[in-house]
């Protein structure tokens, strides 16, 4: 089974943000390219992933 995770990325020439989805794999990543600009400058941004938890000890207010 095959593991992904979203990586957000940010150019430094345009400052554009977007978002990929990638494969968990031990090998290092290709260089991402900024798709509003086409620079190769560009950082991974890191994000706190969104978690939603449900059931009866979790109310709809808790997220709000």
């Amino acid at each position: 089974m095959k593991r992904f995770k979203t990586i957000r990325w940010i150019c430094n020439e345009c400052e554009w943000d977007w978002e990929t989805l990638s494969v968990i794999v031990d090998e290092e990543q290709e260089t991402e390219q900024c798709p509003s600009c086409n620079s190769f400058d560009v950082r991974e941004s890191i994000a706190a992933p969104s978690i939603r938890f449900e059931g009866s000890g979790f109310y709809e207010t808790d997220y709000k």
